[in-house]
C-alpha cells in the first residue's frame, strides 16, 4: 500500500478528506481499498432498533450487544448486519474519553487478534474518534457463522477494553 494514500490516512486515523459513511468505512476496513463505485450511507437497508442506546440491526445478535455494553470504556454507536461482500456487517464504537490516543489503541488490539477482524479508526461525527470494526461476513450468508462471530468479537472486546 502507497504510504501517501488517501486510504492510508484514513486506515492511520488522519482522514481530513470530509465525512466518511460507515459502509465505506467497513469495506475499506476489511478490503484496504476504497469501494468502487462509491457506497452510498442509504445503499442497503435493515430493520433496525434502538437497544441499549445504539441504532442495531434485527439480526445483530442481542447477546453480543449485551456483551459490548459491558464494556465500560467503550460505547457502541451503530451496528449492520452487511448484506454482500460489498456491503459487510460491521459495528462502529467509540472510546468514552474521546481520545485518539485511546481509538489507535483499541484499533490495534482488535487487528492483533488475527485475520478473523479488522479495525481501523477515524474521526467521526462532532470531532470524536470512532472505530469500525468489521469480519468481512453478512448475516445471509452463514446465520451460524455471523452468530458465532458476533459473540466472539463482543468478547474479545471485553478483554480489550475491559
Amino acid at each position: 500500500m502507497n504510504k501517501n494514500s488517501i486510504l492510508k490516512e484514513f486506515l492511520t486515523g488522519n482522514w481530513t478528506s470530509g465525512k466518511l459513511n460507515a459502509p465505506t468505512m467497513a469495506y475499506m476496513t476489511w478490503y484496504g481499498k476504497q469501494p468502487s463505485p462509491p457506497i452510498s450511507g442509504r445503499e442497503a437497508s435493515h430493520e433496525a432498533e434502538m437497544f441499549e442506546g445504539a441504532h442495531v440491526d434485527k439480526n445483530i445478535p442481542r447477546r453480543a450487544i449485551i456483551i459490548i455494553n459491558k464494556c465500560k470504556k467503550i460505547e457502541l454507536r451503530s451496528t449492520c448486519e452487511g448484506e454482500s461482500e460489498r456491503l459487510p456487517s460491521y459495528g462502529i464504537i467509540r472510546p468514552k474519553d474521546g481520545q485518539k490516543k485511546t481509538a489507535e489503541k483499541i484499533t490495534n488490539d482488535i487487528n492483533a487478534l488475527g485475520d478473523w477482524v479488522k479495525a481501523s479508526w477515524n474521526m467521526g461525527n462532532g470531532g470524536l474518534p470512532r472505530i469500525c470494526f468489521t469480519g468481512g461476513l453478512w448475516y445471509k450468508k452463514d446465520k451460524k457463522e455471523f452468530t458465532e462471530w458476533w459473540i466472539k468479537i463482543a468478547k474479545a472486546l471485553v478483554k480489550i477494553v475491559g
